[in-house]
């Protein structure tokens, strides 16, 4: 993987450290794909496939999931989901 000490967050110029594993900025929020463009939507539209989330790394969840304490995670990547797999078990 690339090593992103001494790049910076293209918004706030915040500095990325080596603990760094970012793709939403700590300070701004702003998310940098750090892995290049997804192509998830196309790939999912090729299979008739549903996309039921699209999750950054974000150090607010890996902190939440380390304490054992996921569930406290207010960031609503996965609300869709569940509406989705709801919807496909009812065909």
């Amino acid at each position: 993987m690339t090593r992103y000490t001494g790049n910076h967050c293209p918004v706030c110029e915040q500095a990325f450290t080596d603990e760094d594993d970012i793709v939403v900025c700590p300070d701004c929020g702003k998310h940098i794909n750090v892995f290049g463009d997804s192509h998830v939507d196309e790939i999912a539209d090729k299979y008739k496939l549903p996309v039921l989330a699209k999750m950054p790394i974000d150090p607010e969840l890996a902190k939440e999931a380390d304490a054992g304490m996921i569930e406290m995670f207010a960031g609503d990547y996965l609300d869709n989901a569940a509406q989705t797999v709801a919807k496909l078990l009812k065909k």
